[in-house]
């Protein structure tokens, strides 16, 4: 559908204004500055929910408020009139949607969203796609093409947290683990078993000391036997028995060897130990690069699986698509805001008249059209002409009469 008629009364810098677009697409609105130029484009933007305007009623008006009507429908055949009044704050007092030759009523309760979704996003300047941020022509596209990454970007950014936190952990724990590596050059697996040692020194003690009293009463006896002859016979016999059942000393170096051992037990089982933990350090370190190996495979999937969506959908313009890793735009594999100008405006208009539904309002403005010579606006108006749609661009031109505007077309037009 295109517009047909539009009628402005108390609208910002217009008081009053009619008129009809009889046949063809492309309207020049031409005028000097601060003349009202905007103000005809403005209105039309509104009423199709495309803008916000907080004070619309002409400054001179008695009225305080203003209406607007525009006429809509296709091949010049009016289909639906569409009526709206508001106050000075820019507030609806009243709006109707007025079916014709047989049009489809609108549903009360819808006639503001049925109105919206008439018209393309870009509707407002089919050129101005590129001053969008980054995130908004993301935005943009993704709805144009029905792609909702909400639920995919979320499980990845979660992923990619996690995996961060896992590397990181790895690495800690391996400085960790390198740290202390060389105080476990010699330390056993298993700590010292200081209750054994100390029963295997009691041991000996005790052995080390029946020796030392079986030596005392050895020489004891000796001395015995010389100093009482009398009792040689008594002394013999016990000589006899101790010589004949005679008690081992203990090995000095297994003694030393033990009582060193049980000296070192505590620092080799603290060594043993801080090597056991190591060891757990170890497993650990492995553990979260198993994680971190998994959370790299998760989002390798969410990657397939964001690239799978992007083939899927229908692009608004061939050649454009996405970027699963960064989520940069890219045409003809390009980054987006890298190509050149005129890329950048066919790219513009295109995504701008893709934004129109099936059976929508195929009108756009360009609301800088001084900026482009007659050659560039003559291609940017061949394109939307060859696809159906009414293009309505607003020029300063200071030759304009000033309180005057001028509009010409490439079709008649009444005013």
């Amino acid at each position: 559908m295109n517009i047909i008629y539009v009628f402005y009364e108390n609208f910002k810098k217009i008081k009053l204004a009619k008129i009809k677009f009889v046949k063809g697409k492309q309207v020049v609105i031409k005028a000097k500055n601060a003349m009202g130029k905007t103000s005809l484009i403005e209105g039309i933007l509104l009423l199709f929910r495309a803008i916000k305007i907080t004070n619309p009623v002409n400054v001179d008006a008695t009225n305080e408020k203003t209406q607007t009507e525009i006429v809509i429908g296709r091949n010049g055949e009016e289909q639906y009139k569409i009526k709206e009044s508001r106050n000075k704050e820019g507030k609806t007092i009243k709006l109707s949607v007025i079916p014709l030759n047989g049009a489809p009523e609108i549903p009360s309760k819808g006639k503001t969203n049925w109105l919206s979704n008439l018209v393309s996003p870009l509707i407002a300047d089919g050129l101005k796609f590129f001053e969008q941020s980054k995130d908004k022509k993301t935005e943009i596209l993704k709805e144009m093409m029905g792609l909702d990454f909400t639920q995919l970007d979320n499980k990845q950014q979660k992923y990619a947290e996690e995996r961060r936190y896992a590397g990181q952990k790895s690495k800690l724990l391996k400085e960790q683990l390198e740290d202390i590596a060389d105080d476990f050059i010699g330390v056993p697996d298993t700590p010292v078993d200081v209750a054994k040692i100390q029963d295997e020194l009691s041991i000996l003690n005790q052995q080390k000391s029946d020796y030392i009293n079986y030596t005392k009463n050895l020489e004891n006896y000796k001395t015995e036997k010389i100093n009482l002859l009398a009792r040689m016979k008594e002394l013999n016999e016990k000589l006899n028995h101790y010589e004949d059942n005679p008690v081992q000393d203990v090995e000095q170096s297994k003694f030393d060897e033990l009582v060193e051992k049980m000296n070192n037990s505590n620092v080799i089982n603290i060594r043993v130990s801080k090597k056991k933990d190591a060891i757990d350090l170890l497993a650990k370190v492995e553990e979260a690069k198993l994680q971190y190996d998994d959370f790299k495979e998760r989002i390798e999937k969410i990657r397939d699986e964001k690239i799978n969506l992007i083939k899927k959908a229908k692009t608004p313009v061939t050649g454009l698509t996405f970027c699963p890793d960064t989520g940069e735009i890219l045409f003809e594999d390009i980054i987006l805001d890298e190509v050149s100008k005129s890329q950048k405006i066919n790219v513009s208009m295109q995504i701008a008249m893709a934004g129109v539904r099936e059976g929508g309002l195929k009108v756009l403005m360009i609301q800088d059209g001084s900026l482009f010579d007659d050659e560039g606006l003559e291609k940017i108006c061949k394109n939307a002409s060859d696809k159906g749609f009414q293009i309505f661009i607003e020029k300063v031109d200071n030759s304009v009469e000033t309180g005057n505007i001028e509009i010409t077309a490439d079709y008649e037009i009444e005013v």
